[in-house]
């Protein structure tokens, strides 16, 4: 008798798209309380802030992710947070971050998603705690978190919603 080649559990839950496509940008919003960590944080920064690092998202997304080229301003994350990205921009002294993940496993949508899942800021030469890279961590579970039936459930912001914060910037 051959060998049966395994598949991972998740790759026969759900169909792969395909990360050489240009990503959608969402916005996750945790399901429990309906909060939407990286919007909250992102309405109280400086508009300057809004303008660096938003059209930088849209460019990776584009790009697609992988093959953004953007020096410095799309950048893998390590560690605790591996597997996934900060888009990054330095004003006035102040780091801002948006911190993203790629989901090329989410149903019924036509384009993986390139997912903020948080976003914070630092003043310039100091670092994040790691208390602060464990709870991105744990966003970042929690985002994948399947559901009872192990297939793939995405709480995203609605659109209304993430225009609503943007068009205050």
């Amino acid at each position: 008798m051959g060998k049966r080649k395994r598949l991972k559990s998740r790759e026969r839950a759900t169909p792969r798209l395909s990360s050489d496509a240009s990503h959608s940008v969402e916005f996750f919003m945790r399901p429990d309380d309906g909060a939407v960590p990286s919007l909250e944080t992102f309405a109280a920064w400086p508009n300057k802030a809004a303008r660096k690092l938003l059209p930088v998202l849209a460019a990776v997304a584009e790009a697609p992710p992988k093959k953004f080229a953007g020096g410095g301003k799309w950048e893998a994350m390590h560690g605790t947070c591996t597997g996934m990205y900060e888009v990054r921009a330095r004003i006035d002294g102040v780091h801002y971050r948006l911190f993203c993940v790629l989901d090329v496993l989410a149903e019924n949508v036509d384009r993986p998603l390139l997912t903020v899942i948080d976003a914070d800021s630092k003043p310039n030469g100091e670092v994040f705690a790691e208390s602060r890279y464990v709870e991105l961590s744990e966003l970042r579970d929690e985002y994948f978190r399947p559901d009872e039936n192990g297939r793939p459930v995405r709480s995203l912001a609605p659109a209304s919603l993430v225009a609503s914060y943007i068009a205050r910037t």
